[in-house]
């Protein structure tokens, strides 16, 4: 059976909202359940913005999971780049990266693609409404 290290935020969410920990806690849980996979109790990022002091200790103990569940994708760092690092960073020592809000796997460098270009679509879609440059109600 596949063990997977979970890893839930103590921060917002970048649609301001805030998860508590418990519920992310089940959600993470029952994902892994889902895909019967063990699931060892997950760490708290700090609350600190731009900080991911949690994940990389993670990644520096992921050797002993099969991967790390996070809660939602959106705990990554919020530039493309620092994305990449990290889900590269997961891929290359041959384990899986679970998003359990999103209910996605990613263990391959397509995969990679597929989850930063979903990421880039939920922030240029969010830029565009919170302009306001779409007008559901002009003539």
């Amino acid at each position: 059976m596949k063990i997977f290290k979970g890893y839930i935020s103590s921060r917002k969410f970048p649609n301001g909202e805030y998860v508590q920990q418990k519920l992310q806690n089940m959600v993470v849980r029952q994902f892994c359940e889902y895909l019967n996979c063990k699931y060892m109790l997950s760490d708290v990022e700090y609350i600190f913005k731009n900080n991911f002091s949690i994940l990389d200790n993670l990644l520096k103990g992921i050797k002993n999971y099969d991967g790390i569940a996070f809660f939602s994708i959106f705990q990554l760092p919020t530039e493309r780049d620092n994305q990449e690092y990290y889900l590269k960073k997961i891929i290359n020592n041959n384990k899986v990266a679970l998003f359990s809000n999103e209910k996605l796997i990613i263990n391959s460098s397509q995969d990679i693609n597929y989850a930063l270009d979903l990421i880039d679509i939920y922030y240029e879609t969010n830029k565009v409404l919170l302009n306001n440059e779409i007008n559901f109600f002009s003539k």
